[in-house]
């Protein structure tokens, strides 16, 4: 996202048309994933009251695909 289009209140509108969805579908929680690297979504997730739940590590292997 171009850092003018940022902290607009899209994403947070979105989020909430989502809960609010999943609410009337009778879903008791919502989870996601977010790139650990992508600092900027780990702070709105947070801020939006998620909680990190698990973590996934990997470790490249020289010749591996």
């Amino acid at each position: 996202m171009r850092p003018e289009a940022r902290s607009r209140g899209v994403g947070q509108a979105m989020l909430e048309r989502v809960e609010a969805w999943c609410r009337s579908r009778g879903a008791g929680e919502v989870r996601l994933n977010v790139v650990a690297a992508n600092k900027l979504g780990v702070r709105f997730w947070t801020r939006a009251g998620f909680e990190l739940q698990s973590m996934t590590m990997r470790k490249r292997l020289s010749g591996g695909m």
